[in-house]
């Protein structure tokens, strides 16, 4: 297992080619950047020493039992270990449970739950004291959750939105959505064309 979790280490990226997060932009930034924790710059770059650990949160509800939509269910929250092979790192026993949020509904504040998990990986990148069996040494440990991954709907809930009913429900542009407000509706909706109406100012959109 310690000589697959080196992979990471030796793994060549070529440009233009994306193959694995090591490929990403993100992650060559993060290189380059000094580690801040709680606001205070520490002296080490992310991904410098040779133990180091990229992981990424995924989170998802699913259904307790053989229900439609509307039964009880719960979330699990899910770490991958980016340092595997990417042809490992999803297999299931690869896959590190940390944690899961009880139903019978969905979390209305998730990151909550996860503010135990931002403690741990707040202390994991100060470091912490690990033993290295392959060479019998002690060195620092540091690990960074650097991808957070998700459906439409985990992602907003990771992202703080409001979702698909709000007043701006994309995560990734600045379209803006329109209420009914002749029949006094609450929920909006984001069509193409506005809808004709003195007190309407948003403009109508090209797809």
């Amino acid at each position: 297992m310690i000589e697959m979790f080196a992979y990471w280490k030796t793994y060549v990226h070529t440009p233009g080619v994306i193959r694995d997060v090591f490929d990403s932009q993100w992650y060559h930034t993060l290189c380059k950047t000094k580690v801040i924790v709680d606001g205070v710059e520490r002296q080490h770059l992310f991904f410098a020493g040779k133990h180091d650990i990229a992981c990424s949160l995924s989170v998802d509800g699913f259904l307790l039992f053989n229900h439609r939509c509307g039964g009880p269910s719960a979330t699990p929250i899910l770490l991958l270990n980016l340092n595997l092979p990417p042809h490992l790192c999803t297999h299931l026993e690869n896959l590190i449970c940390v944690g899961i949020i009880p139903g019978p509904h969905q979390p209305k504040d998730i990151a909550s739950f996860l503010c135990p998990l931002d403690n741990e990986f707040a202390e994991l990148a100060d470091g912490v004291r690990t033993f290295d069996t392959s060479d019998y040494t002690q060195f620092y440990l540091h690990a960074y959750n650097i991808f957070k991954n998700g459906d439409i709907v985990a992602i907003e809930k990771l992202m703080n939105l409001k979702g698909h009913n709000g007043y701006s429900p994309c995560c990734s542009c600045e379209i803006k959505g329109v209420r009914n407000i002749t029949a006094h509706g609450t929920i909006y909706y984001t069509p193409l064309t506005t809808p004709h109406h003195e007190r309407q100012t948003r403009p109508s959109m090209d797809p």
